[in-house]
């Protein structure tokens, strides 16, 4: 057993001593955290977020002030660490113990006790050592604003798996857009009712068989749009929708899409081709430029350098080089969205040679804006109409998170990566109902 992590048994009660989290950037302390969740793992211990009691004390040895804590599934914040030092919490908040006290091994396991208590686990993927895993977290508890929704269908986009953190846990439930049907409506009455088909967007909690999400990050899909071809639109199609507009009016003119092959940069193809412009897929190899004219693109090349001649408008979603490359082709008075970093490397520009070769040109650097209500029923009219595809390149149920996940990041993925989540309808007890 790694030697950060100590265990003591007393009764029934599992304590549970790991070294603190660690701040961002500090290699050591993760790995140590790291090598803390695997023990915790061949200890019977399934994790943080699935009810383990934890104290957090010095990795030499426990801090006689720290008080053992517990998993509370009636705590909106999703339970609280507590420890020695003035009891502070997680959260960062100091406050008293809530909720019975659980232990890894106990009958008061909050997954091990019947009736509404059990009733009150889901199941999420989650970030852990294993990678993207199945595991059990509390349900959400919907604020005023928000919708509960049983979750059909969730999909990946590669900034939030390339940058998911590499030391964590478990804890949160992690994702970004997801499709199902409204268990519960608003209780503040906004959006729509119990029983609707809907698809979502939020920066936590999709990844999950039921999801809490505000009624201005909702958009109901319509009979004739499959959820699984809704899920993909939050955050790549109205990033492309946004970062288009960006560009202001693009009829009869020429616009390149760097990183074409991806999620963002299919969506980007199309909604420019449907805006009128003469659209240039830019792709890192021919194999992954299937497809793409039947989106709508003109011209196929490898890298801005194989343009013939300058454009009005780059949408770049590869960042580093290509950026930079990309600009020097700009018309003048061209404009060029910085709407992705794929490449993950610094841009250099010449600012010199760029003023010779494209005066005037502007470099924008774009952020999507939220809330997506609005854009999402424009991509879902889209989409019934059959003038805007959604471009899946990979789909299979949500146990296969992982492997989902490393085809996307290997570039395998010409598109957009979709999960299937089984029994979403368990949470419902007839169309329209209530909550099981």
């Amino acid at each position: 057993m790694s030697a950060n992590v100590q265990v003591i048994i007393d009764a029934d009660i599992k304590l549970v001593i790991v070294p603190a989290r660690p701040m961002p950037g500090n290699t050591a302390d993760a790995k140590a955290w790291w090598e803390s969740g695997l023990a915790l793992h061949r200890e019977g211990v399934t994790g943080l977020a699935d009810g383990a009691c934890i104290a957090r004390g010095p990795p030499g040895g426990p801090d006689p002030s720290a008080r053992v804590v517990s998993w509370d599934p009636y705590d909106t914040t999703g339970g609280r660490t507590f420890y020695g030092g003035g009891d502070r919490g997680r959260t960062g908040r100091p406050g008293p113990r809530r909720g019975p006290l659980v232990s890894a091994h106990s009958s008061q396991r909050p997954d091990a006790r019947s009736g509404a208590d059990k009733d009150d686990r889901m199941r999420a993927v989650l970030h852990g050592p294993q990678g993207l895993h199945l595991g059990d977290v509390p349900e959400p508890r919907p604020r005023d604003d928000e919708a509960l929704v049983a979750v059909a269908a969730v999909s990946l986009n590669f900034r939030e798996v390339a940058d998911r953190p590499a030391s964590a846990p478990g804890g949160g439930v992690p994702g970004w857009d997801a499709a199902g049907t409204v268990v519960r409506g608003a209780a503040d009455g906004s959006g729509p009712p119990a029983g609707s088909r809907v698809v979502t967007f939020g920066w936590e909690g999709a990844w999950a068989e039921l999801r809490a999400v505000g009624t201005a990050n909702l958009a109901v899909v319509p009979e004739a749009v499959g959820l699984g071809a809704a899920t993909a639109l939050p955050v790549a199609g109205v990033t492309a929708l946004q970062a288009v507009r960006g560009l202001g009016s693009v009829l009869g003119r020429r616009v390149l899409v760097t990183g074409a092959s991806g999620g963002v940069g299919r969506f980007a193809v199309q909604l420019a081709a449907l805006a009128g412009a003469h659209v240039i897929a830019s792709v890192g190899a021919e194999s992954r430029a299937e497809g793409l004219r039947e989106l709508g693109a003109h011209e196929i090349v490898l890298g801005p350098g194989a343009l013939s001649e300058p454009v009005f408008g780059v949408l770049d979603h590869v960042g580093g080089d290509q950026l930079a490359e990309a600009f020097l082709r700009l018309a003048p008075g061209g404009v060029l969205q910085a709407v992705g970093r794929a490449a993950g490397l610094p841009t250099t520009l010449d600012f010199e040679a760029a003023g010779e070769a494209s005066p005037g040109g502007r470099l924008q650097n774009f952020s999507v804006t939220a809330p997506f209500g609005a854009d999402l029923t424009v991509l879902l009219r889209l989409l019934e109409s059959g003038r805007l595809t959604s471009p899946i390149g990979w789909r299979g149920p949500w146990d296969q998170a992982e492997s989902a996940a490393a085809a996307l990041l290997s570039r395998r993925v010409h598109g957009k990566v979709v999960l299937d989540v089984p029994g979403s309808d368990r949470w419902m007890t007839e169309p329209g109902g209530a909550t099981s």
